[in-house]
């Protein structure tokens, strides 16, 4: 296959969204490139500022974000899409606190407090969508500390 035509089916495949250099590579990889062909294209992508790690891995944290994702659904994200590690702590400084999103979720869905399967599923809930334990404990204690009258905190 010449290198043009997988040149061309690289940028068919970024016309559609933007990829990591490494997803661009296992695709190619895929459609039986040559690995050393899939490695000159994914070069000649970089230079020409097709493919640029850093400002995907600053668009897939504003995309998990945007779904209501903690920090660690996002590193799982940009680990699973190939990002690599170097560029990741730049794009998680993006992220805005966390606690109004956890404040209105628990607010929103939780109906019994003092119910402690309601509680366990809401956490695990979050546990899901990428938030550590500390966190969803914080945000409990604080939709206990608006809700002076309930008595359901241990």
């Amino acid at each position: 296959m010449e290198a043009l035509s997988v040149k061309e089916r690289a940028l068919k495949l970024l016309s559609r969204r933007p990829y990591s250099e490494q997803e661009i590579r296992r695709k190619l990889l895929q459609k039986s490139i040559p690995e050393a062909e899939a490695d000159e294209v994914c070069s000649w992508l970089k230079e020409q500022g097709f493919l640029d790690d850093q400002s995907y891995a600053s668009s897939v944290v504003r995309f998990c974000i945007s779904k209501g994702f903690g920090c660690q659904r996002v590193r799982q994200e940009l680990f699973r899409r190939g990002v690599p590690k170097e560029f990741w702590d730049e794009a998680l400084a993006e992220m805005p606190e966390q606690n109004d999103k956890l404040d209105r979720f628990l607010s929103a869905r939780l109906r019994h407090p003092e119910d402690a399967d309601e509680r366990r599923r809401l956490s695990a809930a979050l546990m899901r969508r990428g938030f550590s334990r500390e966190e969803i404990r914080s945000a409990f204690s604080r939709l206990a500390d608006t809700n002076t009258d309930l008595d359901w905190m241990e």
